[in-house]
C-alpha cells in the first residue's frame, strides 16, 4: 500500500493522488464527517447521520482501497476505489472500478479538486483493465447528479442490480476508453508515492 502517486497541474494547484496509510486516518475521518454534515444539510441521508471513527475506517486502509488527494503536504480530499460493489450495483462482470466515500475537504471547494480526483480514479481503473468508472448517488440530490453529469458521467441504471432495491439511487458510469496505451504505461511506470518537491507531472484529460 501507499506505493504510488501521480500529480496533475491545473489552476496553479499541484495535486497528488496516492493510497492512504494509517497515519492519514485522523484527517480522513475529519473530511468524511464534514461530508456527512454537508450532505445532511442538503437533505441527503445516503451516508447516514452517524460519525465515522478511526476503528470503522481502518479496514479500508488495510485493504488498500482508500486514497487521498494531496495539495503539497495537505490532504484535500479522499475516496475509496473498489473493483466490486455488490450492495449498490449487485454482481457485475469485472469491467469497472467503483468510487465510494468521495469527499473534498471543506474550505477547498471551487478549485476543481473533485474533478482532478475523478480523472485520476478513471486512469487507475483503466490501468486495471476496466472499461468504466462507476458511482451512485441519491436520486433526490439534484446538485450532485448535475455535478457528476458535468464530469462526463452517463446514466447506467439498467446495469445496476442492487441488493436493496428500495434505496432510491441513480447510477452513473464514465468510460475509460480515452486513455491511450502509451499514456497508461507511463503512469504505471511512475506508481511510487512521490516525496514533497519531487513530483512527476502528467497531463490530465482536462489540460
Amino acid at each position: 500500500m501507499g506505493d504510488w502517486g501521480w500529480v496533475v497541474i491545473l489552476l496553479h494547484m499541484s495535486l497528488t493522488i496516492c493510497q492512504a496509510t494509517s497515519d492519514d486516518l485522523p484527517t480522513i475521518v475529519s473530511i468524511l464527517n464534514q461530508g456527512i454534515l454537508s450532505k445532511l444539510r442538503r437533505g441527503d441521508t445516503a451516508w447516514g447521520d452517524q460519525s465515522y471513527d478511526i476503528a470503522s475506517l481502518k479496514p479500508f486502509i488495510d485493504d488498500g482501497s482508500t486514497f487521498i488527494a494531496l495539495n503539497g503536504t495537505n490532504i484535500v480530499g479522499t475516496f475509496r476505489l473498489v473493483w466490486q460493489d455488490n450492495v449498490l450495483w449487485g454482481s457485475q462482470p469485472p469491467e469497472a472500478g467503483y468510487v465510494q466515500s468521495f469527499s473534498v475537504a471543506s474550505g477547498n471547494k471551487g478549485q476543481n479538486i473533485g474533478g482532478q480526483i475523478i480523472d485520476l480514479a478513471l486512469a487507475e481503473a483503466a490501468l486495471q483493465g476496466r472499461a468504466y468508472l462507476r458511482l451512485a448517488c441519491p436520486s433526490n440530490n439534484g446538485g450532485l447528479r448535475t455535478y457528476y453529469e458535468k464530469q462526463g458521467f452517463h446514466r447506467a441504471d439498467s446495469k445496476a442490480k442492487p441488493q436493496h432495491p428500495t434505496y432510491s439511487a441513480v447510477y452513473y458510469e464514465r468510460s475509460t476508453g480515452h486513455y491511450d496505451p502509451n499514456e497508461l504505461q507511463e503512469k504505471k511506470n511512475a506508481r511510487k508515492r512521490p516525496q514533497f518537491g519531487k513530483f512527476r507531472l502528467f497531463r490530465s484529460s482536462e489540460d
